[in-house]
């Protein structure tokens, strides 16, 4: 197994230990080479795309990771080999890496075709085999060599058990669950259709009408039970709130109990079911079809206590009805698992106080205006652009505030490497402006506009999402006046900014004059910021807006 390789989840980063695959750009059959892009994987600050980096064979085989999958760093996601290798090999090798050797096979691999002829794109590859025709159900030593064979696929149980009595391999069957594992669906897939009629279990639900049943407003119950059915939801009207489709509604399909009438004509033409006299006669007194009744007697004759039996049945009250869901379960995204995780962490953790003041911001939206009316064709600058300029000034010149805490001891930073929190569909992130102190409004602003466009585009690299010494996080632009945020550790502290508001103060004379204020909130680590430390940092903030001019250079 010299010419078969993993693909595995790499790690980025000593604080990463799982990622998401998010979406495969190769698939089976595909020839790589080294830099070839092989997946996009998300971890819980970004999307990344992993590259073929060392020496592999040119061929995939098998993608073991499906695009939704979590797997562990380390964790397997796809086998490349040399085209000689053979299935059988390429099986050996994932039974020995614990997986069923079934997880999205590879059509057989074509012969290299000559460097004049066009290269046949990936995406015409056949992920899934042919379906194959079941032969006779097997016995004696060659049902055992099929038991046994069955037996190492990654198959759900009653797939499996389907497949040892209709005599069907499964390891020729293309595996639609998790990690590739061969449902009972896929089983029926390798069947014939003759056989199909006979099972016991319905034939699998259409692709297309499971993919459109999902677009429909239903409960997840009744969608589940859609599909066990093969029911179109989108045939049916639902009655229940906002027209969304309940269970109830897939019960008024099923057809109701045959009348008197119709039972009396089944028994007239001969069309009903063996059964005794006696049973008949009951059956028709209370409108009961025979079809519907289990037959104890001989050859499955249907006798009079049959019938008592199911008119009891028929009698008892109905089960009372489960209750919809009236809530859709999102699961946690690799994003908002570690979102969880760090903030819990912080909350019991770290010792949080919390200073706040009004920073008066006339002159300095003043001056805003009039650098955008002057500067037409260049990107506005805003009220956050001057703050976030500010802060690392302060930041300089209070630098005890400018820390994380560590076991080994208090890291004091010499720049100033500011993070600002930017909201993500799913969650947050907090990219760096490194060395901010050195850099202009003009220049923090069009950082600032670049890191947030990278930010909702998933693609912010490693080195732009780590490093940060001190964290801002604006919620003005939402109308919130003040609130408190929780640090981001090994941080010392994060500055939560409201919004601008216009409030009646004393003036210097003594009267009453309107003055445009914004309330910031400093959240510190007592562990390594005082105070005094906090109160001082403030001031220095304090003083940087009282002089916007100053912000310019």
């Amino acid at each position: 197994m010299a010419n078969i390789h993993r693909i595995n989840m790499p790690q980025w980063g000593l604080e990463m230990t799982e990622g998401t695959i998010a979406a495969w750009h190769i698939a089976p059959g595909s020839t790589i080479e080294k830099g070839t892009e092989l997946v996009d994987i998300e971890t819980s600050k970004i999307v990344s795309t992993m590259d073929a980096m060392g020496p592999m064979p040119g061929v995939v085989r098998r993608l073991v990771g499906q695009v939704g999958d979590t797997v562990a760093v380390g964790g397997l996601l796809g086998v490349t080999a040399d085209p000689e290798v053979s299935e059988a090999e390429i099986d050996a090798f994932l039974a020995a890496a614990g997986i069923g050797g079934t997880a999205a096979p590879v059509a057989p691999v074509a012969p290299v075709a000559p460097a004049s002829a066009e290269p046949t794109p990936a995406s015409v590859v056949s992920e899934a085999p042919a379906p194959v025709s079941a032969a006779a159900p097997p016995s004696g030593e060659e049902l055992v060599r099929l038991i046994a064979a069955n037996a190492a696929v990654n198959a759900s149980p009653v797939a499996r058990r389907h497949a040892n009595r209709a005599g069907i391999d499964l390891s020729q069957a293309s595996g639609s669950g998790r990690n590739g594992r061969v449902s009972l669906e896929d089983a029926f897939a390798l069947a014939p259709a003759a056989e199909l009629k006979q099972a016991s279990l319905p034939p699998p639900l259409p692709r297309h009408l499971a993919e459109r049943n999902a677009g429909v407003h239903a409960s997840p119950v009744a969608r589940r039970l859609a599909n066990r059915r093969a029911i179109d939801l989108s045939a049916l009207t639902g009655t229940g709130r906002g027209g969304r489709i309940s269970v109830a509604d897939l019960d008024a399909l099923r057809p109701r109990a045959a009348g008197p009438a119709q039972v009396a004509t089944a028994v007239a033409d001969g069309s009903a079911k063996r059964a005794g006299p006696a049973a008949r006669k009951l059956a028709l007194d209370h409108g009961l079809d025979l079809e519907q009744v289990t037959g104890t007697g001989p050859r499955n004759l249907v006798l009079k206590g049959d019938v008592l039996e199911s008119i009891r049945n028929a009698q008892q009250p109905e089960a009372p009805a489960q209750q919809e869901e009236d809530f859709e379960l999102i699961p946690l995204t690799a994003m908002r698992k570690a979102i969880a995780a760090s903030l819990t962490q912080s909350k019991q953790t770290i010792p949080h106080f919390y200073l706040t003041v009004d920073l008066q911001l006339d002159a300095l939206m003043a001056l805003r205006q009039a650098i955008n009316a002057q500067n037409e064709g260049r990107r506005k600058l805003s009220i956050n652009d001057f703050l976030m300029r500010a802060v690392a000034l302060a930041l300089r010149d209070v630098p005890a505030a400018n820390v994380h805490f560590t076991d080994a001891g208090i890291k004091q930073f010499r720049g100033v490497h500011l993070c600002l929190a930017v909201a993500l569909e799913g969650g947050l992130v907090t990219p760096v402006i490194r060395d901010a102190e050195r850099k202009g409004v003009f220049a923090i602003a069009d950082e600032i506009a670049d890191l947030a466009e990278r930010a909702r585009g998933r693609r912010l690299t490693r080195e732009q999402l780590s490093g940060g010494s001190f964290t801002v996080s604006n919620l003005g632009m939402f109308g919130i006046r003040q609130f408190d945020a929780v640090i981001n550790p090994p941080q010392g502290a994060i500055l939560a900014v409201g919004s601008a508001r216009r409030e009646a103060c004393e003036g210097a004379q003594g009267g009453v004059e309107f003055r445009s204020l914004m309330s910031v909130t400093l959240s510190c680590d007592h562990r390594v910021i005082d105070g005094a430390v906090g109160a001082a940092f403030l001031a220095a903030l304090r003083k940087w807006v009282d002089r916007p001019y100053a912000l310019l250079g």
